[in-house]
């Protein structure tokens, strides 16, 4: 079973590009979906994250918008993350 990465933690090790278009809510990453390709690339990439896989990805219609929800894993640190978008 993973354990979630703490959120502060993620925030402060991307890059300072990425901080700004991202935030921490309700226990997930929301992320400006304008940046969401380099954020997963970045989470990936990263040493401190190494997540390497994509367990759900779904949507939820709300009355004025959609929102996009990514649940990531990594084998590597048995960590996991939601982002939303």
């Amino acid at each position: 079973m993973t354990k979630p990465l703490n959120l502060n933690t993620v925030v402060q090790n991307l890059p300072d590009t990425l901080k700004q278009e991202v935030n921490t809510e309700n226990g997930s990453l929301y992320v400006n979906s304008k940046y969401i390709f380099e954020v997963c690339r970045e989470l990936k990439n990263n040493n401190k994250f190494q997540f390497n896989y994509l367990k759900s990805i779904s949507a939820v219609d709300y009355v004025e918008f959609f929102e996009v929800v990514y649940h990531l894993d990594s084998l590597i640190t048995n960590t996991n993350l939601v982002l939303k978008s």
